[in-house]
């Protein structure tokens, strides 16, 4: 009898220890290892989910590539920071996840959020913020192109419209004069 006790609670840990090892492991496949945003693969399971979200807005950081020829570590550095403070300002409001691998980002916004709002308030907020990791240019104001879908319920042809839209913004961006 206590033979089979031992093996019985041997399980019985063996099925727990399995099951946080699990959790652990789909939590890892669901983060960006970067940022610790939700990932892409993430993004695309929240949006499954129409009713609960209104719009996806994809975000692409302005001549990121100077931050890259500088130092890779540099712009890394200014991913983790500009994923924290966006993270800190959209709570409550939406789910900021990192959008593919570059400087692209997703917001999806919850029904009751005003979009064209959420937009000013992160580009005031961007203006007037200083990075900490780039200290050869403090006076550094990180600027952004977007592209907004209103979500329709089929994910990948959301994603794709708002990557158009991001393109047309960022060709339109490279056409303005400073």
């Amino acid at each position: 009898m206590t033979l089979c006790a031992f093996f019985l609670l041997l399980f019985c840990i063996t099925t727990v220890l399995l099951i946080f090892k699990n959790a652990q492991l789909k939590k890892l496949s669901e983060t960006d290892t970067l940022t610790g945003l939700p990932n892409y693969r993430k993004l695309q399971q929240l949006l499954k989910n129409k009713n609960h979200y209104k719009s996806v807005i994809l975000l692409d950081i302005d001549n990121f590539g100077e931050f890259n020829k500088t130092a890779i570590h540099k712009g890394d550095e200014v991913l983790i920071e500009f994923a924290g403070q966006i993270k800190t300002l959209l709570q409550q409001k939406a789910i900021v996840c990192r959008y593919r691998l570059g400087d692209e980002f997703a917001i999806i916004t919850l029904p009751s959020t005003n979009e064209e709002e959420l937009i000013q308030a992160l580009q005031k907020h961007f203006h007037n913020y200083h990075f900490q990791h780039i200290e050869h240019n403090n006076n550094y104001r990180l600027r952004f192109c977007y592209g907004l879908v209103y979500l329709s319920g089929d994910t990948d042809h959301d994603l794709n419209i708002a990557e158009l839209l991001l393109a047309e913004a960022k060709r339109n961006r490279s056409k303005s004069v400073r």
